[in-house]
C-alpha cells in the first residue's frame, strides 16, 4: 500500500521506493555514509544530466560576460574580471586540507528515526529567533550526520524510505552550541535547527489543486522527475517539485525563498561526487559561485536558440553590505553581469589536455575540464570565490586527498569560457509565494 505524509497543504501519497533508485549496489545507508553516493542524481533527461547539444548557440553577450576588465566605476563586475582577479576556478568542498561552501551528503531508510529540524530564523536576523518546527519535519536523520562547517551550513538526506531528498540549510545539530557567524545559546533544547528545510521529490502538484498531491513510481534517480511547468510556456527538466516553502526572511522584505541556494533549485544538483573523480568521468553539468551575479534577474527556461536551457527561479536581489569590504556596488544590476540559472561551458577549441598539464593533479583537471566541455556549468549562488563544488567528505571513511585539489580548475582561463544563450527575457526578482515551487 501506498504510503502517506502530512505537508502543509494536505495529504502526500508516496509510492514504495525500489531499493535501486537510492542504493544501486544494495548496500544501505550505513554503507553510503561511509563511502559516498554512487548512482544517478535526478532524470537522465534533467537539464544537469543532459549533454549541451550540438546545435545549441552561445549567447551574443558572450564576449561581454567574459569581458576581463573593469567598468567605468573601477569596479569588475563581469564573469571573467571575477574569474581573473581570482585567479581562476577552485573547488570548494571541505576535507582534512581544505575548507569551503559545499554539501554533505546523508543516506536515510526506515530504520532511521525521524528527529524534529526546528527553525531558526538567525539570517539575516542576528537575534537568531528559534521557532516552530519546519513543515515537513520530523525527518529521516542518521545520528551521525553533521553539516559542512561553512557559514551556509548546508546538508543533504536522502530519504530512501519515503523518496525524499531533504535539503537543510544553515542546518546545526544542538549540543554543541557553536556555529559560524551566529550561536545558537546554551540552553537551547537538544536536536537539528535550520535556517531552511526543503523537501524534493519526483511527486508533481496537480496545476488546477496545489491542494492535492500524486506520486509516479518511476527510475529517475536521486529524488527527482522531469516536469513540465503548467501552459506549456517552457520546460526546465530539472526534474523536481519543492513542497515546504521558506525560509521567510524577514529582515529582508518578508520575501520566500524556494530553496536554500538563490538560483532557487537543489543545492544537491551539480557536485562533484567522490565516485565519480575515482572511475574518471563526471557525467553532469557542474554548479558554480561568482561574487558578481546580477541582483534583480535570472535565467529561466530555454535560449532564444531553443535549446540551451537556463535553470533559475529566482536570484539575490539586494543584498547586506553592511560590514562587507566590497560596498554598495555590490548590489549593482548591469547587463553584463551573468544571472542566475544560465550555463557556461568551455569552448570546444580548447585543448583540455594540454591546460591540465599544467595543473597539480592533471588528471582531476582533465577530468574536470572535459566535464566542462560537454555539460557546462549552471551559476547557483553567489560566493566570494569563483569556484565549482564538490562533495564534502569530513566523516567519511574516504577522502580527497590524492584524488581532487582544491587549485585544479585554475589552469583554465577566462577567454576558455563561453555563456550559452539566454531567454529573451530575464525573470524578475519578486516576493514568492509560500506554496508549491517548480524549478
Amino acid at each position: 500500500m501506498p504510503a502517506r505524509i502530512q505537508t502543509p497543504y494536505g495529504p502526500l501519497v508516496l509510492r514504495p521506493n525500489r531499493a535501486s533508485l537510492a542504493d544501486p549496489r544494495g548496500r544501505g545507508p550505513a554503507h553510503l555514509n561511509s563511502y559516498s553516493y554512487d548512482g544517478p542524481k535526478f532524470s537522465p533527461f534533467s537539464a544537469w544530466n543532459t549533454p549541451i547539444s550540438a546545435r545549441a548557440q552561445v549567447d551574443p553577450m558572450s564576449d561581454e560576460f567574459m569581458r576581463q576588465t573593469v567598468d567605468s566605476d573601477g569596479h569588475g563586475r563581469t564573469l571573467g574580471f571575477q574569474i581573473l582577479d581570482r585567479r581562476g576556478f577552485t573547488i570548494s568542498f571541505e576535507d582534512p586540507l581544505y575548507s569551503g561552501f559545499s554539501t554533505l551528503f546523508w543516506y536515510a531508510d526506515e530504520t532511521i528515526p525521524a528527529v524534529s529540524v526546528t527553525q531558526r530564523y538567525d539570517y539575516p536576523n542576528p537575534a537568531g529567533t528559534l521557532t516552530a518546527p519546519w513543515p515537513g519535519s520530523p525527518v529521516r536523520i542518521p545520528n551521525a550526520a553533521t553539516s559542512a562547517t561553512g557559514s551556509d551550513g548546508q546538508m543533504s538526506v536522502w530519504d530512501m524510505s519515503t523518496r525524499i531528498l531533504w535539503e537543510m540549510w544553515r542546518a546545526q545539530k544542538v549540543p554543541p552550541y557553536v556555529t559560524d557567524p551566529t550561536p545558537i545559546p546554551p540552553g537551547t533544547p537538544a536536536g537539528w535547527y535550520a535556517g531552511d528545510l526543503h523537501g524534493w521529490s519526483d511527486f508533481l502538484a496537480r496545476p488546477t489543486d496545489p491542494a492535492s498531491y500524486y506520486a509516479e513510481s518511476i527510475d529517475s534517480g536521486l529524488g527527482y522527475r522531469d516536469y513540465t511547468r503548467p501552459g506549456g510556456t517552457w520546460t526546465t527538466r530539472f526534474g523536481a517539485v519543492g513542497f515546504v516553502a521558506g525560509p521567510q526572511v524577514g529582515a529582508a522584505g518578508g520575501e520566500w525563498h524556494p530553496a536554500g541556494n538563490a538560483y532557487g533549485g537543489s543545492q544537491s544538483g551539480g557536485h562533484i561526487m567522490y565516485a565519480e573523480m575515482l572511475r574518471g568521468d563526471i557525467p553532469h553539468a557542474l554548479r558554480y559561485t561568482v561574487l558578481t551575479p546580477m541582483n534583480h534577474h535570472y535565467a529561466q527556461g530555454l535560449g532564444v536558440d531553443g535549446i540551451s536551457e537556463n535553470i533559475a527561479c529566482c536570484c539575490d536581489g539586494d543584498i547586506t553590505t553592511s560590514g562587507s569590504p566590497y560596498g554598495a556596488w555590490l548590489m549593482s544590476d548591469t547587463t553584463h553581469q551573468v544571472p542566475m540559472g544560465s550555463r557556461i561551458r568551455i569552448k570546444a577549441s580548447v585543448d583540455v589536455a594540454a591546460r591540465a598539464r599544467n595543473a597539480q593533479n592533471p588528471r582531476a583537471a582533465t577530468i574536470i575540464g572535459a566535464c566542462l566541455q560537454r555539460y557546462g556549468a549552471y551559476l547557483v549562488d553567489r560566493g566570494g570565490q569563483t569556484s565549482f563544488q564538490a562533495e564534502t567528505l569530513s566523516g567519511k571513511n574516504v577522502s580527497w586527498v590524492g584524488l581532487l585539489n582544491k587549485d585544479d580548475p585554475r589552469v583554465f582561463l577566462p577567454q576558455d569560457f563561453e555563456v550559452m544563450s539566454l531567454p529573451p527575457t530575464l525573470g524578475t526578482r519578486a516576493v514568492v509565494a509560500p506554496e508549491w515551487q517548480t524549478v
